[in-house]
Formats: structure tokens, sequence, C-alpha cells
């Protein structure tokens, strides 16, 4: 029987260690809490509290393609078995790993393709029903001369698990609208430019 309902919430921050726009290559932490706001019997969630950590790397290269990678740790505290009827079918902490690039076309649109997976803390992949894996690939539409749309960026995206791991889709589809906060930059007054005076005298000059 299909059952369907409202999911865990999750609230997570971003500190960032290093600026990409410094720098090109950037570093953040990023910790996250599941609340509990689901019901296990729809399989959305696990009715308890898990907090979590991401390490977020992202690198800028020729000003118009991004990659970026996180790696990330989910604490579960105990071990939960979700179907009776296989000692694999059990959950608790997770190593979440993540890989995504972006391509800039030209100044509206952008290629971006992202893969997401995880597996048990205690036995990385070596159970497949415990290790998903999913790929999304899509494309950026931000307009810069449509009135009205100025600013927004919107997203569509489109992919599925490749393996038959729990939590893997058999078909996802994203379809996003951002407001991406512009850049302000504080310009310094302007430097006062020295400027050499030469007199220069042709006609002829008469001394006593």
């Amino acid at each position: 029987q299909q059952k369907a309902g409202i999911g865990d919430i999750r609230i997570e921050t971003k500190f960032r260690l290093l600026d990409i726009e410094r720098y090109n290559f950037g570093v953040a932490l990023i910790p996250h809490l599941i609340m509990p706001t689901g019901r296990k019997g729809t399989f959305i969630s696990d009715e308890r509290f898990i907090p979590g950590l991401t390490l977020a790397l992202e690198g800028q290269f020729m000003d118009r393609w991004w990659l970026g990678f996180n790696v990330g740790y989910r604490y579960h505290g105990a071990e939960a078995q979700y179907f009776a009827g296989s000692p694999d079918a059990v959950v608790n902490d997770q190593l979440r790993f993540g890989l995504g690039t972006r391509f800039q076309l030209n100044n509206e649109w952008a290629l971006i393709a992202e893969g997401v997976a995880e597996t048990l803390a205690q036995q990385p992949f070596s159970v497949s029903t415990q290790s998903p894996f999913e790929m999304l690939a899509g494309v950026q539409y931000a307009p810069r001369t449509v009135p009205g749309l100025k600013g927004l960026a919107f997203t569509l995206m489109g992919g599925g698990g490749i393996t038959r791991g729990v939590g893997a889709p058999q078909a996802h589809v994203v379809l996003g609208v951002s407001y991406p906060t512009p850049k302000i930059v504080t310009l310094k007054d302007p430097m006062m430019a020295h400027i050499e005076e030469k007199i220069m005298i042709t006609q002829k000059i008469h001394f006593a």
C-alpha cells in the first residue's frame, strides 16, 4: 500500500571558512539537525532528533566552471531495524558524499549536474541496500533583460537512482526558483592623480 506524508524537517546553517570569491577556492562547515516531524510508518522518518556535520569544498576554474565536493557524518545514536525480514535492513550512523559541477554557457544559461551517495559508517559500502547512489543533471536559467524576472534563477534537473539502495528513487525531478544575493562591492575614494606641470618658453629672453 502506497503512503505519503510530510517528512522530517531539516535545519542547517553554513559557516564559510574560505571565501571562493577571493581565492577561487572555498571551504565551509555545514551543521544540521533533523527534526522528527514525520511518521515512521510511512518510511520517511526515524522519529528522533538526528544531528550531522558536512565539510564542503568548492573550486572555480576558467571563470566558467565550478566543481564542488562534500563529505558528511550523520549521527543516529542507535541502530534501528526497519524491516524484520532482513538483517541488512538497519539504520545507524551514516557517511554522506556529494559531487556537483556547473558550467556557465553564457550570461543567462548554465549546465549543472550532481551525484549524492550515502552508506553506513560502521560497514561502508558493504551492504548495497544501505548504499544508495543518485545522479541528477539539468540547466539553470537566470534572465538578465526580461522585465520583472531580472535577478531570479530558474533550475530544472532530472535523474534517478543508480543503485537499488534504500532512498534512491526510480525517478527524481527538481524545479527550483531562487534569488541569488547580489555581490555588493564598496569602492574606495579615488586617489588624486599627480600631474606634473612643465612650462616651456619659446620666445627669446634678453638679459641686461
